[in-house]
C-alpha cells in the first residue's frame, strides 16, 4: 500500500499572480537549482481551461543504500496542469516516469482564491509514494514520502520568492509590472482572464536550467520520457 500524507500554504497574493508565478516558478529561484530543464509537450485552451502538459528533468539524490539498485541521477518528471481563470483554480499533478518499479511518486495540488480574501490564495497538496522492490519497499517508501515533506516545503518557499521578485510595488502602493516594450500594466490588466490564457499558452516550450554538458545522458531522457508518455497516455 502507498504511503501518503498532505500539506497546505498560503501565499499573501492575488491568485493571478500566483497562477503565473507557478509557470515561472524555476527563474530566478534559489531553491530550483535541482532542475535541469523544463519541456512543454502540449498546450490547449479548452472550455475556457487552460491545458499544459510537460516534462520537468531533475537532478535526483538517493541515499547511499539505494544506489547499487538505482544509480539514475536524473529523473523526468511529467506535469499536468489545469488552469481555470473564471473560477479562479489551478490544478496541477506530477508524476515521475521512469524508474517507477523503485518508487511511484504522485503529487496533486489545488491553488484556489480564499473564500474571504481575493489577495490571499490557499495550496492544498497530497502525495502518494509507492515501491515494488521486494524487501526493501517499507524503507523506500518512508524515505520517499519523508524526502516529499521536505522538499514540498522548499518549493513553496521558492515559490514565494518567486513572487516576491514579481511582485513590485509602485509609490502609489498600486501592484504593476512592464510589458515588453517597458510600458506599464497593472496587475489586473495583465492577469484578465483571456489575457493569462493566452500568455501563459504563448510561453516558451523548452527552458534549460543547468548546462546540460553536466548531464550527458539528458536527451535520452527526454526520448524515453516522451515515449513512456505517448504509450501510455496518448
Amino acid at each position: 500500500m502507498a504511503k501518503s500524507c498532505s500539506q497546505t500554504f498560503t501565499f499573501y497574493y492575488p491568485w493571478e499572480k500566483v497562477a503565473f508565478a507557478i509557470n515561472n516558478r524555476y527563474t530566478t529561484n534559489s531553491y530550483s537549482s535541482h532542475v535541469i530543464s523544463e519541456d512543454v509537450i502540449s498546450k490547449e485552451i479548452k472550455d475556457n481551461k487552460l491545458y499544459i502538459k510537460k516534462i520537468i528533468v531533475k537532478t535526483s539524490k538517493i541515499p547511499k543504500w539505494a544506489e547499487k539498485i538505482i544509480p539514475a541521477r536524473s529523473v523526468p518528471i511529467l506535469e499536468e496542469c489545469i488552469i481555470d481563470p473564471l473560477n479562479k483554480i489551478y490544478v496541477s499533478s506530477k508524476q515521475n516516469i521512469m524508474h517507477q518499479k523503485f518508487m511511484m511518486a504522485r503529487e496533486y495540488c489545488t491553488y484556489t482564491q480564499d473564500n474571504v480574501s481575493p489577495n490571499i490564495t490557499n495550496c492544498e497538496k497530497k502525495a502518494w509514494v509507492d515501491s515494488k522492490i521486494f524487501g526493501f519497499a517499507t524503507a523506500i517508501k518512508r524515505y520517499g514520502i519523508e524526502k516529499y515533506k521536505s522538499n514540498s516545503t522548499k518549493a513553496d518557499i521558492g515559490l514565494n520568492l518567486v513572487l516576491e521578485k514579481f511582485n513590485q510595488i509602485d509609490v502609489g502602493g498600486n501592484n504593476y509590472s512592464f510589458d515588453s516594450q517597458g510600458k506599464k500594466q497593472s496587475w489586473r490588466q495583465i492577469f484578465s482572464k483571456k489575457y493569462l490564457s493566452r500568455k501563459l499558452l504563448h510561453a516558451k516550450n523548452r527552458i534549460n536550467y543547468a548546462p546540460q554538458q553536466n548531464y550527458k545522458n539528458h536527451d535520452t531522457v527526454i526520448e524515453k520520457a516522451l515515449t513512456y508518455i505517448h504509450t501510455n497516455l496518448f
